[in-house]
């Protein structure tokens, strides 16, 4: 059972992290992190994120990423009888 995931693709984006409630607090996060980025340089990819939580943020920040922009999120919601 994996304690600590990250997923990525052939794009160089990172995302989905997730570590075990259990197992927070060791840097897994971290190491994982810095693991998947190393192979993703070995190859030729350049990782990249979309950060949507502050405990992700303060992780990738840690491993070196720094923040390029703030964007904003919108979900569409269909209006009951709208056109």
């Amino acid at each position: 059972m994996w304690t600590c995931s990250l997923n990525w693709n052939r794009y160089g984006s990172l995302g989905m992290m997730f570590t075990l409630p259990e197992h927070r607090g060791h840097g897994l996060a971290g190491r994982c992190v810095r693991s998947t980025c190393q192979q993703m340089s070995n190859l030729g990819f350049l990782p990249y994120t979309y950060v949507e939580n502050d405990a992700s943020a303060r992780v990738f920040l840690k491993c070196g990423f720094t923040t390029m922009c703030e964007a904003a999120s919108f979900e569409f919601s269909p209006v009951e009888g709208g056109k």
